[in-house]
């Protein structure tokens, strides 16, 4: 989870929906390789396994190891190696010859198992005719989907040359499973708290903030513009000109750039213009209650309850209207309807 500071949006205005949302993938090991095992063969490692079937000629020399020919040579296991979460297996060492006679290679097996059984695939790497060391190259191991890995190097010649090797290494890619976004909290207008699941193996994530602009930014000075704001006795109760702005009223009235919604008999509703909204949504909105009526109303989107909220009544003047929020998520063709909970006696504002 991660605290981001973003201005969302303004203040300042009546209804106002604004649309955000992050994407993120974790970083380091798409484009990294980890280093699995790594050996200079300069001396005898815990957990190698260095097995002499010519006892007289021991395999730890100075600064390498010496792989003796014969009708079973001399072999070298490396320790169990996880490399359950890789891909990419890329092998590599320093190999060279020792005395004379034919060039034999190095032979490398691997178990998955943990050097229980042996696949049958085997890999040769022979050296240059000479003591000096080349590098093998990359062998690919490809992926294994093993925590149980166990590499095994021998001479693949009965008779001929011995092998040096030396410096040991092998890396893999680590294999990154998408990171699962889940529903942003405390969101205010300059920060909100990114949240998602852990990615083994990931040492940091990059995100991506998209802040669209408002959706809707209405403060109904033009709608809204005859008659005077008053919450008691007689008045706020001029003509709405919505023209061609979409919103739509039942029982609403002009109240000095300001609407009120309901009678002291009926209720009353406000509809915005449908909206695409597709994804999550702050909507914030200024409203009171008619002094003395009903404080509650209720907030839907697509006809279902998004909210209730209780105002606050006995405002006097329409500077004075608290601002609330409330957050859902669209399907793309979405209505706000902002409904008085009663049937009568709650007149509200917006």
């Amino acid at each position: 989870m991660k605290r981001l500071h973003y201005p969302l949006m303004k203040k300042g205005h009546f209804a106002r929906i604004a649309l955000f949302m992050f994407s993120f993938f974790p970083c380091n090991a798409i484009y990294c390789s980890n280093e699995l095992i790594s050996n200079a063969c300069t001396s005898e490692i815990p957990g190698w396994i260095l097995h002499n079937n010519i006892t007289t000629n021991p395999i730890q020399k100075d600064g390498y190891w010496l792989l003796e020919a014969g009708a079973s040579s001399d072999c070298i296991f490396s320790p169990t190696i996880d490399a359950g979460n890789y891909t990419n297996l890329n092998l590599s060492f320093n190999i060279a010859t020792y005395e004379s006679g034919s060039v034999n290679p190095v032979r490398i097996s691997y178990s998955t198992d943990g050097g229980a059984t042996w696949a049958s695939n085997t890999i040769t790497s022979t050296p240059s005719a000479g003591p000096e060391f080349t590098p093998s190259g990359e062998i690919n191991l490809g992926t294994l989907n093993t925590k149980l890995l166990v590499l095994r190097f021998s001479n693949n010649g009965t008779t001929g040359r011995d092998i040096k090797i030396k410096d040991i290494s092998l890396t893999g890619t680590p294999i990154i499973t998408t990171p699962i976004a889940k529903p942003a909290t405390n969101i205010t207008y300059q920060s909100f708290d990114a949240n998602w699941t852990s990615t083994p193996e990931a040492t940091g994530y990059i995100l991506h903030i998209y802040k669209s602009t408002n959706i809707i930014n209405e403060n109904f000075t033009t709608i809204a513009a005859s008659s005077s704001f008053v919450s008691s006795g007689s008045g706020a109760s001029g003509s709405l000109s919505f023209g061609s702005s979409g919103w739509s009223a039942t029982y609403g009235y002009s109240a000095g750039g300001v609407i009120r919604i309901g009678t002291g008999t009926t209720a009353g509703s406000l509809n915005s213009p449908p909206i695409n909204i597709s994804g999550k949504f702050m909507l914030t909105f200024k409203s009171c209650a008619w002094s003395n009526d009903s404080k509650n109303i209720d907030i839907f989107l697509n006809g279902t309850l998004l909210q209730t909220i209780n105002l606050e009544d006995n405002i006097v003047s329409a500077d004075l209207m608290k601002e609330y929020t409330i957050r859902g998520e669209g399907t793309g063709n979405d209505i706000i309807t902002f409904s008085a909970k009663k049937n009568s006696n709650n007149r509200f504002f917006i």
